[in-house]
């Protein structure tokens, strides 16, 4: 039997490439406390935009406060607001734009970025963003293009080296994209993403115990990492530590339960254990959610 390990291309999520504006919290208390920041944002900028009402910045500030809210629209409707009073307003531009990636919108997306550019054309961020959504539409060479813009006008821009990675790991240039995902890494990055995918590159490399540091910290920096998880379990399956292994798979699960992956690893890691009636069972959930490698296991 081989183990199957889900590695899977790292996703490009939005917004990836934002430095002070969008803000994630580890935790659920951290969550709480900036949604809770961000409501007083919209009270304040609500009560600075009832005295200055054609002042620009009260717009976009309190745009960005909605966008951490998660209030899409009002963030959409107050960038509106604030090109209407400064059409050369570069980053009402580009917040627009983030928000219309958000809701897979990439066309008007792009075409925001495009403006933050032509209006700021040392705007790394919007290169950045610009970047993600042509990798996602498989323009692969623009957005290394655009990753490279990035890092040009910023040479400590954590989350466009993360970009740049992601695009070296897709194209199976393994070492410069561990290279960026260090890069990232050393320079503050608390992307979980980074340590993940260096992770999973370095225990396909046999470099276990380093990749086990990296799938600790990035479940550390994001508890609900389903295949961060799944990702640790098989690495310690192959150092045969097959029980918590088998914790590894379970906490996946239990994260999503849709992730076939995980029951077909589970199913490996309890037959190593002995545990054949649970092996079996493991690999049939894996083989109703579509896996084939676990259909055969049930033949």
């Amino acid at each position: 039997m081989v183990l199957s390990a889900l590695w899977a291309a790292p996703l490009l999520v939005f917004p990836s490439c934002e430095k002070p504006t969008l803000e994630h919290a580890a935790t659920p208390k951290e969550a709480r406390a900036l949604r809770a920041k961000h409501s007083r944002w919209v009270e304040k900028y609500t009560r600075a935009i009832q005295i200055r009402p054609r002042r620009t910045e009260n717009y976009l500030h309190r745009g960005i406060a909605y966008l951490n809210l998660g209030r899409i629209y009002s963030a959409i409707a107050d960038f509106n607001r604030a090109i209407e009073l400064d059409p050369e307003y570069a980053e009402a531009y580009y917040h627009r734009g983030t928000a219309h990636a958000i809701q897979k919108q990439y066309q008007p997306a792009v075409a925001d970025f495009n403006r933050a550019i032509e209006l700021d054309p040392e705007y790394a961020e919007a290169f950045c963003n610009r970047g993600i959504i042509r990798a996602t539409q498989g323009d692969l060479d623009s957005a290394l293009a655009d990753f490279e813009r990035a890092i040009t006008l910023d040479s400590r821009y954590a989350d466009a080296y993360y970009q740049r990675g992601i695009f070296h790991h897709e194209k199976k240039r393994y070492d410069l994209a561990l290279k960026d995902y260090s890069r990232a890494i050393k320079l503050g990055g608390r992307s979980a993403g980074a340590y993940y995918n260096r992770g999973t590159i370095l225990a396909q490399r046999g470099e276990r115990k380093k990749a086990l540091q990296d799938l600790d910290r990035a479940i550390e920096l994001d508890p609900g990492y389903a295949e961060a998880y799944n990702q640790r379990g098989v690495t310690r399956y192959y150092e045969k530590e097959y029980e918590t292994a088998v914790e590894d798979f379970s906490q996946a699960i239990s994260l999503d339960p849709q992730l076939a992956e995980a029951y077909y690893n589970r199913g490996l890691a309890r037959h190593a254990r002995g545990e054949i009636t649970g092996a079996r069972g493991d690999h049939q959930a894996a083989c109703q959610l579509g896996y084939q490698p676990a259909c055969s296991q049930c033949r």
